[in-house]
């Protein structure tokens, strides 16, 4: 199954923010694209648990559609939980990668600070840190970039 949120007139607008205005088409074309470079940054294949820290707004629109290009499980988290609540549920949810824009950025980066330091509940014998990454600010959505 193809993710199909921004199939069918191309041309259409299908996201406005402030003066910025994104068509279907190019929406369908970042999100395939951010798709790709989490499969070749982050090994993403389907099944891939991502959790998604972003307010509704371009950015966060375009973290969640890369990750559901990508065939990804996707946990949304809360901007408005705190660091210690976001690392406990990390810590449950064990994600492969967090996506996160750049308003939320610091919130997921104290999060994963916390679940490194062992206050997020991290279970006896560690596990692998979740990569961050988010869309950089004033760029088209879904511009998604590794750390």
């Amino acid at each position: 199954m193809t993710f199909q949120l921004w199939a069918g007139e191309p041309e259409r607008i299908a996201l406005r923010e402030g003066n910025a205005a994104w068509t279907r088409g190019q929406m369908a074309e970042a999100a395939a694209a951010h798709a790709t470079q989490l499969h070749d940054d982050f090994g993403a294949e389907p099944g891939l648990i991502c959790a998604v820290l972003v307010t509704a707004n371009a950015a966060g629109i375009a973290a969640l559609s890369a990750a559901f290009t990508a065939h990804g499980v996707v946990a949304p988290l809360s901007p408005a939980a705190t660091p210690a609540e976001l690392a406990a549920a990390l810590a449950r949810l064990r994600p492969q990668v967090v996506l996160a824009e750049p308003a939320t950025q610091p919130l997921a980066q104290a999060a994963l600070d916390r679940l490194a330091s062992g206050e997020g509940g991290m279970p006896e014998g560690g596990t692998s840190l979740p990569r961050t990454t988010s869309p950089e600010a004033g760029t088209p959505p879904a511009s998604i970039t590794p750390p």
